[in-house]
């Protein structure tokens, strides 16, 4: 029987079938445009990381103008290049500066590579440029090269050379500024209000590290906190070297007086943590009724330079020395809250009505009112 004859069939081009048209930009800027810019704002939000997000920014103009506003919302600067990067940006791109609420400086120095002399122009330039947007957290954090025998990073230095070389009084902050945290001699030497006798800015948390001991608030060690009394709500305090009794900022002579700051965080810190034996239980109060000027404090926070903590069960070193603390703190301060943060971002925390206190150790982020910056 013979067999029926199959039609041909031509064969399949696998590789011309797997081959993608190639689009025209005109064709692929449509196609973009084909969702509204707010849903590529939410897929904007959506997106994981700021790399991932720059890198949606470089795919077209289109995406790059979309893009630009929340890539720019939060930055945080880590090198000097990011630094003279953003502020050539943003003098270029006066809308991305308007984009920026966040704005953070943060890196440690390399011994290896020097400051340049434009350094300072650059942060002078960013300032002035971010002066009339909308900066609302600004953080200056820039620190010396590891086991360095100066306290000061030589970026900071540099600015406050620049201020004086050009005579100027200093940088103004912009208006917008909430939340400052930087170093305590920026805040002293550096940074001036837009005009005299207006406050530094309508400030609502400060966070200040200071490279000494000891730091009592007095308004002589700090007259530019006198015209952001008014403002201020919360204040975090960074101290180096210390091993002092968390009270000690109460032992001065002529306080600073702050009727509405209701959050206080005393931090200490040291290159090698201790134990409770090497800090002093005397809080050495000079006699002054410190509720008088802080009328409105409700929460202290103090983060001891402690390393690891286990547990505080009874009998032990923490345990014994955070009850001697916590007995001292209610009885010259009339406050509602007193935690003690520990390693590891764990806090064990006491209420002024606690008939029996309890000793566990808890995350910190289980209480929101434990943040300097939450405004």
């Amino acid at each position: 029987m013979a067999k029926k004859k199959q039609a041909s069939v031509p064969a399949r081009d696998e590789r011309k079938a797997t081959v993608p048209t190639r689009l025209s930009r005109a064709e692929m800027q449509r196609r973009y445009k084909h969702l509204p810019p707010e849903i590529w704002m939410e897929i904007c939000r959506l997106v994981g990381t700021q790399k991932e997000l720059a890198r949606l920014a470089q795919v077209n103009k289109y995406l790059e103008s979309i893009a630009s506003r929340p890539l720019y919302k939060n930055v945080t600067l880590r090198s000097l290049k990011a630094l003279d990067s953003f502020s050539a940006t943003i003098a270029e791109y006066p809308d991305r500066a308007a984009s920026t609420q966040v704005l953070r400086l943060e890196w440690v120095e390399d011994k290896r590579i020097l400051t340049p002399k434009s350094a300072p122009q650059w942060f002078v330039e960013m300032v002035n440029n971010l002066r009339d947007g909308k900066v609302e957290h600004l953080a200056v954090l820039v620190f010396p090269p590891a086991h360095s025998k100066t306290t000061i990073s030589n970026f900071d230095q540099a600015v406050q050379k620049h201020v004086k070389t050009l005579r100027l009084k200093g940088i103004p902050l912009p208006k917008s500024v909430r939340t400052l945290e930087t170093q305590a001699h920026l805040f002293k030497d550096t940074f001036v209000p837009v005009a005299p006798g207006q406050p530094l800015a309508p400030l609502v948390a400060l966070s200040l590290r200071a490279e000494r001991r000891f730091l009592h608030l007095t308004k002589k060690n700090f007259p530019e906190i006198v015209p952001i009394a008014k403002t201020l709500r919360r204040l975090r305090i960074s101290l180096k070297n210390a091993r002092d009794h968390p009270l000690r900022f109460c032992d001065y002579s002529q306080p600073l007086s702050l009727p509405n700051v209701e959050y206080l965080e005393v931090v200490h810190r040291r290159p090698r943590p201790m134990g409770p034996l090497d800090y002093t239980t005397q809080a050495e109060v000079t006699g002054v009724d410190v509720n008088e000027h802080l009328p409105g404090l409700r929460v202290l926070s103090w983060i001891p330079a402690w390393e690891d903590v286990q547990d505080l069960k009874p009998g032990t070193e923490h345990r014994a020395f955070i009850e001697h603390i916590r007995k001292d703190v209610f009885k010259t301060l009339k406050i509602r809250t007193f935690a003690v943060v520990l390693p590891r971002e764990r806090c064990v925390r006491f209420e002024a009505s606690d008939e029996e206190p309890d000793y566990s150790i808890v995350p910190k982020n289980s209480f929101d009112d434990l943040d300097w910056k939450r405004i």
